[in-house]
């Protein structure tokens, strides 16, 4: 069997019988998860290692944190090609969304300019909520 200390068929079980437990104090999986968190995010540990105190603004501990920047920063380079996180983009002539070269003077290539034009067309001044709120705060009528 290797190192397991248990035969494959006990191990399915345990996991089921977890399973059953978990929802029956939690309700679900992702109950269990999200109290978890919190217990330790109460606690001041680690989410990774669950052991070290955590870096002061994060949930993660020092070392835990640059093992995980390393892992999303793999995941980048499989992911796009370039490695750069997207606020890097733009510097190095690369649209910040998609990552493709820039061919105008925005942030965004052609083609992102016009889905992201596209998605915000008809959308600005039509929100009542926020005229209100612009009325309430500058007085008068709202700008737009």
């Amino acid at each position: 069997m290797g190192d397991e200390k248990r035969c494959p068929e006990c191990l399915a079980k345990a996991y089921i019988a977890n399973i059953k437990t978990r929802r029956k104090h939690y309700g679900s999986n992702h109950d269990y998860y999200v109290m978890d968190i919190a217990k330790l995010k109460e606690n001041g540990l680690c989410r990774g290692c669950r052991r070290n105190k955590v870096a002061e603004g994060h949930t993660y501990c020092m070392t835990c944190l640059v093992k995980k920047r390393e892992r999303d920063r793999q995941d980048r380079l499989k992911k796009t090609g370039d490695g750069l996180s997207r606020s890097e983009r733009y510097s190095y002539g690369l649209c910040y969304r998609c990552g493709e070269p820039l061919d105008t003077d925005k942030r965004l290539c052609s083609t992102c300019c016009e889905a992201t034009a596209k998605n915000f067309r008809g959308i600005r001044g039509t929100n009542a909520y926020w005229q209100a709120d612009n009325k309430r705060v500058f007085g008068g009528a709202a700008n737009g």
